[in-house]
């Protein structure tokens, strides 16, 4: 091989290391835990989580704290509100994700994602 094919065959591996590299790094999955961390630390930058915890009004009656939150999360604010519902909503679809070939009752085909 002469140089101009080394660096000719150097260059079209570089290309296809750098889309293997993609192709592994950005896969669904990893963009769902990429965007469930970044919504999580900036609901933690948001929310004192222990304060709120500290404040729930009953330890032991759950109606209570369900209460508790539910009127918390009503009245905070709506970046709160969206970076906690991103949260659950990933999360649920993650979980999904993880079980739907374990539950074979749910009668939902396989996602193309």
């Amino acid at each position: 091989m002469n140089k101009l094919e080394i660096q000719l065959k150097n260059k079209i591996m570089r290309r296809v290391y750098v889309a293997w590299f993609l192709k592994r790094f950005f896969s669904v999955a990893t963009l769902r835990f990429v965007v469930l961390f970044s919504l999580f630390v900036e609901f933690l930058r948001e929310v004192s989580v222990s304060s709120v915890i500290g404040n729930l009004p009953g330890r032991i009656d759950l109606l209570e704290d369900f209460n508790y939150l539910a009127t918390a999360f009503s009245q905070t604010e709506a970046s709160v509100q969206i970076y906690l519902s991103g949260i659950l909503m990933i999360f649920f679809w993650l979980t999904f994700e993880k079980f739907k070939n374990e539950i074979p009752f749910l009668g939902i085909k396989e996602s193309k994602l």
